[in-house]
């Protein structure tokens, strides 16, 4: 197959000036240069480049380590790589997600541009290992106001798309009612999807529910 041409495109600080020999596995490079006048020494394949690994001659890491991102020394933790794969669905268009989050218009705040910003935030926000930075508000972007740390089960149930469910008055997403009530959220959803009544929707899974609902109706 013949590999796209990406002569003149840029990606992050990078232009595509030529095609550059393949890898001994077939793989299309290119040679880039970078908006800092170095030209890459290394010719970067087409995914690396598409997929945002490789943004820059390298002059990219060596900026991100000046000042306060010197000193930091979290690198390689998992709060770093929350902040990084935020800004990379937010910033970088080739990036598999910036579909629902940048090009939805979903940014992430001036602030939190600076690591050392997002992570003092984080630390006074009750952040741990067992959570995930959860937006509260989901048509709006990443910023201190918007954000919160939740675990799975509460991001969930933000989630705009989340059915809820009225029962006995009390009104809760099927991931809370299937918390509730021990029974598998897909379960719920699909009483709900076909119109279970509002007393049959909790009740166990069992082999005896076909006959249960049964006798409640001829009762």
């Amino acid at each position: 197959m013949r590999a796209k041409d990406l002569t003149g495109q840029k990606f992050g600080k990078l232009t595509v000036v030529a095609r550059a020999e393949n890898t001994k596995h077939g793989q299309s490079r290119w040679m880039c240069d970078c908006d800092c006048g170095k030209r890459k020494k290394n010719p970067v394949k087409s995914y690396d480049l598409i997929s945002g690994k490789v943004q820059s001659c390298g002059c990219r890491y060596v900026e991100s380590n000046k000042g306060k991102n010197a000193t930091h020394g979290k690198t390689g933790t998992r709060l770093y790589r929350i902040w990084s794969s935020m800004k990379q669905r937010c910033n970088y268009p080739h990036s598999i997600a910036y579909g629902i989050y940048g090009g939805a218009g979903i940014s992430v705040c001036e602030e939190w541009n600076n690591f050392q910003a997002f992570y003092d935030w984080a630390m006074a926000s009750g952040y741990s290992d067992n959570l995930t930075i959860d937006r509260i508000e989901n048509d709006k972007g990443y910023s201190p106001e918007n954000c919160r740390w939740a675990t799975m089960t509460e991001q969930q149930n933000n989630r705009t798309n989340n059915i809820r469910v009225s029962i006995a008055g009390e009104e809760k997403t099927i991931s809370e009612w299937s918390a509730v009530a021990g029974i598998p959220s897909a379960t719920l959803a699909w009483r709900v999807k076909n119109h279970w009544a509002e007393d049959e929707l909790l009740l166990p899974v069992n082999l005896n529910n076909a006959r249960i609902r049964k006798e409640r109706k001829v009762c």
